[in-house]
């Protein structure tokens, strides 16, 4: 009887014992897979480079010396160039950023008049012509996930230029003379 009672001893701790593995034998656990970095938020944070192109139009208002008439000059053309600008975002939401453009252009208009009274007449042209257009600009934003709301300012300027050209004439006594303005 003794015997059975070992035997049953041996049995019962043999049930619950788990094997024991030698540091050389290989198993099938499947090791540890790769790390996988966490999902970035959206950034705003970048340079960026683009170009441009379109048309434009525009009216330009040429008065005399007295201010008692005008001329309007109609203009249109294309235009087309580049910007090259960064954004930095700062903690707490907040963006800065920097922008610059350039645009050559050719947006031109012309009006030419004949103005007749009595014995004078007057041969008014007028032209207009832009050449390139440029601008500086410094944002300050709020970021709210991939919605940006900025306030935007900064400096333009504009190269064109303007020309008047008048042929006054008047006959008098069967002559005529005329004067180049």
């Amino acid at each position: 009887m003794r015997n059975v009672g070992i035997a049953a001893v041996w049995v019962a701790l043999l049930s619950v014992a788990q094997p024991a593995f030698c540091a050389d034998v290989q198993t099938n656990v499947p090791g540890e897979g790769p790390a996988f970095a966490p999902i970035p938020s959206f950034s705003w944070t970048g340079c960026y480079i683009g170009a441009q192109a379109g048309g434009g139009w525009g009216r330009r208002e040429f008065v005399n010396r007295t201010a008692t008439q005008t001329v309007d000059v109609g203009t249109g053309g294309f235009l087309g160039g580049g910007q090259l600008g960064c954004n930095y975002q700062l903690p707490f939401h907040l963006l800065i950023g920097i922008e610059g453009d350039g645009v050559g252009a050719d947006i031109n208009g012309s009006l030419r008049r004949v103005l007749s009274s009595g014995s004078m007449t007057s041969d008014q042209s007028f032209t207009v012509k832009t050449h390139g257009l440029a601008s500086v600009t410094g944002r300050v934003g709020y970021d709210w996930n991939r919605w940006l709301i900025y306030l935007k300012g900064g400096a333009a300027w504009a190269r064109f230029e303007s020309q008047v050209h008048v042929v006054d004439c008047i006959v008098f006594n069967g002559a005529q003379g005329c004067v180049t303005l």
